[in-house]
């Protein structure tokens, strides 16, 4: 999950999956919400958030995040695009037995782009931002 605060809109994206094979089912798992000064402007679907490039976290040893995050978004006609650089992160590796995964928090800087209800959307801010990271 993540969300910002920009000069006129906030984001919030997140979603679950349930097993590995939960993507690929014809639904995407995520969504993105886009809020203005009105409330909720436009909820859209996607399926994965890219990770680009590799920088070191703090928290634990050997761990990598990622310098950015990208996500495409689309409902109907509408599409956006969010593109978040990473400023800081912190991983903590997960204790639980058979759960061999990293708990990756991040702060950074967002930029959107696209259409909400066939009108132009820009805007950028500032967020906080959560992944998981499978042990290689």
């Amino acid at each position: 999950w993540g969300a910002g605060r920009g000069a006129v809109h906030g984001v919030l994206y997140g979603g679950v999956i349930a097993s590995d094979t939960s993507i690929g089912r014809g639904r995407a798992p995520f969504f993105l919400a886009l809020v203005d000064s009105l409330g909720v402007r436009q909820v859209y679907r996607f399926d994965r958030v890219q990770r680009v490039g590799a920088r070191p976290v703090r928290g634990a040893m050997g761990v990598t995040g990622p310098e950015s995050l990208q996500i495409v978004a689309t409902r109907q006609a509408d599409t956006v695009r969010l593109i978040i650089a990473v400023n800081d992160a912190h991983a903590s590796r997960s204790g639980a037995v058979g759960f061999d995964r990293t708990f990756l928090q991040m702060r950074g800087r967002w930029s959107l782009s696209g259409r909400a209800g066939g009108v132009a959307v820009v805007d950028s801010g500032q967020g906080f931002f959560e992944t998981w990271l499978r042990a290689d």
